[in-house]
C-alpha cells in the first residue's frame, strides 16, 4: 500500500510539471534551438572542410561530419535539458512552491523523482525532434535497436545531469546564482568532451580533462551505437551508470539534509 501512495504521489507531483510546461508553449521550440544552431554552423561548415581530408573516416568512424556530431549534439541536449530542469527546483525555492509541496501529505522523496520524471519526458521529446533534424540534414542513423540504445544512454545522462541541476539549486538558492554558474558550467563541459572531435586529436592537457569529463562518456557510447562501432561501450555503459547512481544518490542524500526537517 505504501508504494502505491509512494507513485501516486511522483504522478501528483509529475502532473504539476506537466502543467505548468503546457502554460508556456514555446518551451519545446526553445529547447529544440541550439541543437540545429549546432548543425547548421558547425555541422555544415565542418563538414565541407573535413571532407577534403582522406583520414576522416578513420579518425571519426565515418566520412559524414554531421553524422559523427549527431550522437554529440544529442548528449549535449540531454544534458542542458537534465541541468536546466534540475536547476528548476530554484524556482519553486524562491516562489515557497516547495513549502506547499513540503505541507501536503506527500512523501518527500517523490517530490525530486516526479520532477525527474518530468524531465526525462520532456528530454524524450527532445530527443526524437534531433534525430528527426538529423536525417533531415543528410546524417546516416539507422532505425535499428542501436538508436534505441543511444536513446537511452541519452536519457541516463539526462538523469545525472538533473541530479546535478537540483543539487546546485538546493545549495545555491539564488536564481541568478545558480543559473550562472549553470551557465558557465556548460561551455567546459562541450568542449573538453568528444561531442565535436575525438579526445585523441585534442591536445594532451584537454585530452585528460576529458577522461573525467561525464559527458565524454556519455557522447561515447551513444557514438559506439550510432555508428555501430562498439569500441569500449560497454566500459563506457558502465562508467555513465555509476556516475548516475552517484548523482541520484547525491540530490536524494542533499534533499533530505534540506528538507526533511521542514
Amino acid at each position: 500500500m505504501e508504494k502505491n501512495y509512494f507513485f501516486n504521489d511522483i504522478r501528483t507531483v509529475c502532473e504539476r510539471e506537466i502543467r505548468h510546461f503546457l502554460k508556456n508553449k514555446y518551451s519545446i521550440t526553445i529547447g529544440i534551438t541550439q541543437p540545429i544552431l549546432w548543425f547548421l554552423l558547425l555541422g555544415f561548415g565542418m563538414n565541407g572542410f573535413l571532407s577534403n581530408s582522406s583520414e576522416i573516416g578513420t579518425i571519426m568512424g565515418t566520412e559524414n561530419y554531421i553524422t559523427y556530431i549527431v550522437p554529440g549534439i544529442l548528449i549535449m541536449t540531454t544534458m542542458t535539458g537534465g541541468l536546466f530542469s534540475g536547476a528548476g527546483f530554484v524556482n519553486d525555492l524562491n516562489t515557497n512552491a516547495i513549502d506547499k509541496l513540503l505541507s501536503m501529505p506527500i512523501v518527500r522523496e517523490s517530490i525530486l523523482l516526479g520532477k525527474l520524471i518530468f524531465a526525462l519526458m520532456q528530454t524524450f521529446i527532445q530527443i526524437i525532434l534531433v534525430l528527426l533534424i538529423a536525417i533531415f540534414l543528410g546524417a546516416n542513423i539507422s532505425l535499428g535497436w542501436e538508436t534505441f540504445f543511444a536513446i537511452l544512454i541519452a536519457l541516463i545522462f539526462c538523469a545525472q545531469m538533473f541530479s546535478v541541476g537540483a543539487i546546485v539549486a538546493m545549495k545555491l538558492k539564488s536564481h541568478q546564482s545558480v543559473y550562472s554558474f549553470l551557465g558557465i558550467l556548460n561551455i567546459p563541459l562541450i568542449f573538453t568532451s568528444s561531442a565535436f572531435f575525438p579526445a585523441e586529436t585534442m591536445p594532451i592537457a584537454m585530452k585528460m580533462i576529458s577522461y573525467i569529463n561525464p559527458l565524454t562518456y556519455a557522447v561515447n557510447v551513444a557514438r559506439d551505437m550510432i555508428l555501430i562501432q562498439n569500441t569500449y561501450a560497454g566500459l563506457n555503459f558502465l562508467i555513465l551508470s555509476i556516475e548516475t547512481v552517484i548523482a541520484l544518490g547525491l540530490s536524494m542524500f542533499v534533499f533530505r539534509v534540506e528538507y526533511n526537517g521542514k
